[in-house]
Formats: structure tokens, C-alpha cells, sequence
């Protein structure tokens, strides 16, 4: 597998370097080049990811093609469960883009959506 990828973590700043990592070591398991690693700290009362800085740089890569792989540490990096449809929203537009999407942990460990 190849491709040009984007890692991101939406989580307490205290939290992030485990995921961070724990992305990294996916990549390299599975021959992607992280391109740019996307922080973004959560807001309780923001759910949406269209609404936080580095959700919207990751969207931008991707439109852009400059990268083809999103690596998301698990689903509630994109929304909580109680905005799962969020979540469906954002993982549907990244495939319209041709972008496949990656979760490192969690129940869904690995390959989302081609």
C-alpha cells in the first residue's frame, strides 16, 4: 500500500503524542507517508468537525489531492457517539474525494473505507 497520508487527532493536548505515535507506527506498518500530522482540542460544546480549524486543513489536503489517506486514532476523533452522523457525513466525503480512511484503534482497528 501507498499513498500520501494525513494523520489527525482531535483530543486533549496531554493525550495527543500517544496517538500521535500510535498513528505513526500504523503508517509505517502499512507503507504510508504521514505527510502532515492535524491536531485539533475538542470542544464539549462543538461537535461538529467542520467547525474546528484542523478538521477543515485535513479537508483541504484532501480537495487538493495532496493527500489520498486520512489516519484517524478512532471514530470519536471525528464526533462523539452522540453525533455519529457527523461522522457518516465526513467519512462519505472523504471517499467522494477517492481518499481512504484509516482507524488505528478502537473496535474498528484498521481499514473503514476504500
Amino acid at each position: 500500500m501507498s499513498g500520501r497520508a494525513v494523520l489527525y487527532v482531535c483530543t486533549i493536548p496531554s493525550d495527543a503524542s500517544a496517538e500521535i505515535v500510535q498513528g505513526r507506527l500504523f503508517a509505517e506498518r502499512h507503507r504510508l507517508l504521514i505527510g502532515a500530522e492535524v491536531t485539533d482540542n475538542p470542544h464539549a460544546d462543538e461537535t461538529d468537525p467542520l467547525h474546528r480549524v484542523g478538521w477543515n486543513r485535513v479537508r483541504a489536503m484532501v480537495q487538493a489531492n495532496w493527500a489520498d489517506v486520512v489516519i484517524i486514532p478512532q471514530p470519536g476523533h471525528l464526533a462523539p457517539e452522540s453525533r455519529h452522523e457527523l461522522r457518516y457525513r465526513e467519512t462519505r466525503w472523504l471517499l467522494e474525494q477517492k481518499a481512504r480512511v484509516f482507524y488505528t484503534a478502537g473496535v474498528r482497528s484498521g481499514v473503514v473505507a476504500r
